[in-house]
């Protein structure tokens, strides 16, 4: 399995998973007008369109190896700042592990997130000097509000 070993093949590995994402989204007849989008611009990472409606899909990669996936609902140690997926409309989590893909509604998964009670969060240990950030731990089908389903890696 290819686990991070720090910050920057961290990164690599998420490129890669945007672009097997573009991948898979491209070899999908019903997809068009896909592009790579700069996520410090809009917030997400691939922008298409499908009979006509534009979309916009935030990608996440994880190591996986568990029976749940993390997803982030504080970004900062005050619970203060909320993570922030632009106007993107899907979210695609990436278990590793299983080389399989779950996508979500980035609406449902927001609205969820922003009702999960204080008990249910956990440090995210992730590493930074302030060890800053809140996960929430959910099961990968069907975990949360807005699953769409999942589909197999390349």
């Amino acid at each position: 399995m290819n686990q991070p070993r720090d910050f920057h093949s961290d990164l690599d590995l998420g490129k890669q998973a945007e672009r097997e994402m573009f991948v898979i989204l491209a070899g999908r007849e019903q997809v068009t007008a896909l592009k790579m989008t700069d996520w410090t611009k809009v917030g997400y990472d691939i922008a298409y369109q499908v009979a006509g409606e534009s979309k916009g899909m935030e990608v996440k990669s994880l190591g996986g190896g568990y029976p749940t996936g993390v997803v982030e609902v504080w970004a900062d140690d005050r619970k203060t700042k909320r993570p922030h997926w632009g106007d993107a409309d899907i979210i695609a989590f990436k278990d590793r592990s299983q080389n399989k893909w779950f996508i979500y509604d980035v609406a449902e998964v927001t609205k969820h997130l922003a009702a999960v009670p204080d008990e249910k969060l956990t440090r995210a240990n992730n590493g930074c000097k302030d060890d800053s950030g809140w996960i929430v731990k959910f099961k990968w089908a069907n975990g949360m509000p807005g699953y769409l389903g999942h589909i197999e890696g390349l």
